[in-house]
C-alpha cells in the first residue's frame, strides 16, 4: 500500500477543523506514517503540558485504531536534514533554525516519490524554492538575510524526488470522492469552498487564489 509521510501540522489543521474523519476514510487506500518524534508532538508532550486535551485523545485514537502508523526514521539522516537546513540562512551571521526535530524526521523518514503531508510553509518552501524562503525570511525579520548556496544545494538530496502536499489536498481527494458529505452538510461545491477557507483561517498555509484555483479545478 501506498504511504504518505505525516508532519504535526497538517494533522494539527485537520484536527482542529473536525476533519480528521477524513484520515479514517483515506486510510483504505493508503498508509499514513508518522515519526515517533511527530507522535510526541501530538500526543505525549500536549498530555504532559495539559494543553488541548481533546486533540491528543483523538490522535491516540488514531494511532490505536491503525489509523496512523508509527515509522521509524534513520537518525544519521535526519541529523544530516536538521545540521543543514539550519545552517542554511544567516542573520547577522547567526544561523535561524528553519526546521524543528519532527518536520526532519518525516523527511528523513520519506522515500522519493512518496508524499510528505504537511501545512508549515517553511520546509515546504525550503524543498521547493530556497530562494523565495531566503525573501520571505527577509520580510518576516524586517532585515536582510544571508543565505549559504552550497549548503542549500546539499539540503537538495534529501528533498528531491519527495512530494509536498498539503491538508487542503487531502481535502480535495475527499470531495471527489464524496467523503464530506458524510461529515458536513451542504451543497458539495459549497461545502469544499467553506471547508477550504476553514483550513486557511486555522492551520493551512493557504493563500485566497489557492482556494480559488482549487474552486476552479472542480467547477
Amino acid at each position: 500500500m501506498k504511504r504518505i509521510i505525516c508532519d504535526s501540522s497538517s494533522l494539527i489543521s485537520l484536527s482542529m477543523n473536525c476533519m480528521l474523519p477524513l484520515i479514517t476514510e483515506l486510510s483504505q487506500n493508503v498508509d499514513f506514517i508518522i515519526t515517533q518524534c511527530v507522535y510526541d508532538e501530538i500526543i505525549t508532550n500536549p498530555r504532559r503540558g495539559h494543553h488541548h486535551p481533546m486533540g491528543p485523545l483523538k490522535f491516540k485514537a488514531l494511532v490505536d485504531n491503525g489509523v496512523l502508523k508509527i515509522g521509524r526514521a534513520d537518525k544519521r539522516k535526519t541529523e544530516d536534514i536538521l545540521n543543514l537546513s539550519n545552517s542554511i540562512y544567516y542573520l547577522r551571521h547567526k544561523p535561524l533554525t528553519i526546521i524543528q526535530r519532527g518536520e526532519a524526521e518525516a523527511l528523513a523518514l520519506a522515500e522519493k516519490g512518496e508524499p510528505l503531508l504537511m501545512d508549515e510553509r517553511t520546509l515546504r518552501l525550503l524543498m521547493e524554492n530556497p530562494h523565495d524562503l531566503k525573501t520571505l525570511l527577509q520580510y518576516r525579520l524586517h532585515k536582510g538575510v544571508s543565505m549559504n548556496d552550497q549548503r542549500a544545494a546539499m539540503f537538495q538530496k534529501y528533498a528531491d524526488g519527495v512530494p509536498v502536499i498539503r491538508s487542503s489536498e487531502l481535502l480535495a481527494v475527499a470531495y471527489e470522492k464524496g467523503i464530506l458529505e458524510k461529515y458536513f452538510s451542504g451543497e458539495k461545491h459549497e461545502l469544499l469552498h467553506a471547508c477550504l477557507w476553514a483550513l486557511k483561517l486555522r492551520g493551512c498555509s493557504l493563500s485566497s487564489e489557492d482556494i480559488e484555483e482549487y474552486m476552479q479545478m472542480v467547477d
